[in-house]
């Protein structure tokens, strides 16, 4: 398929990827990436509820012990036992 049939295209800016590079770094240079398995997955499917993607992300809180849960959804977890909830526009109120 050549470039001017293919209606999927896109021209992504060189500064864009490198907004969106720094962007990354500092992210990485702040946080911590949680990684997750299938055991994870599986674990998740054993949670009562129908929002898997909450359930897997709990999962994963709770195997790394984590101490906050950001999210805009407070509502969705409150099922969980989670100690600490927070809107992202908290998460300067984080102590490292």
């Amino acid at each position: 398929m050549t470039a001017s049939t293919n209606k999927n295209n896109i021209f992504v800016d060189t500064n864009v990827l490198i907004g969106a590079w720094a962007i990354v770094h500092y992210l990485l240079s702040k946080f911590t990436v949680l990684s997750f398995t299938d055991k994870d997955i599986e674990d998740s499917l054993g949670i009562e509820g129908t929002d898997m993607e909450d359930n897997i992300q709990y999962v994963i809180s709770r195997e790394f012990n984590c101490l906050h849960f950001t999210t805009n959804n407070k509502k969705d977890y409150n099922r969980f036992y989670i100690l600490n909830i927070i809107a992202p526009t908290q998460i300067r109120v984080i102590k490292r």
